[in-house]
């Protein structure tokens, strides 16, 4: 995790592969070897980032969309880019 001046973020790597793991954590990557425990810990960034609005990189989503927040929307947890600055 990273914290500056207030803000905290995360570069998650391997841990998110698509922007849908943010709405159903649980659907694993067939490189997930331990796919109970993938779908864990993402569980856990996902709800920790969302109730702290961090920042995330996640380097296997679409360029343009690799840097967003983790909002509500609705009930359902969703990848937002930013538009503007944070």
């Amino acid at each position: 995790m990273i914290d500056s001046n207030g803000q905290k973020g995360a570069v998650v790597g391997a841990l998110l592969h698509t922007i849908a793991q943010v709405s159903e954590p649980t659907w694993c990557a067939g490189v997930d070897t331990d796919k109970a425990q993938s779908a864990a810990s993402r569980e856990k960034l996902l709800d920790r980032a969302e109730k702290e609005s961090w920042i995330i990189a996640a380097g296997h989503f679409p360029p343009g969309k690799q840097v967003g927040k983790v909002v509500n929307e609705g009930g359902k947890r969703v990848w937002k880019p930013p538009v503007g600055a944070f």
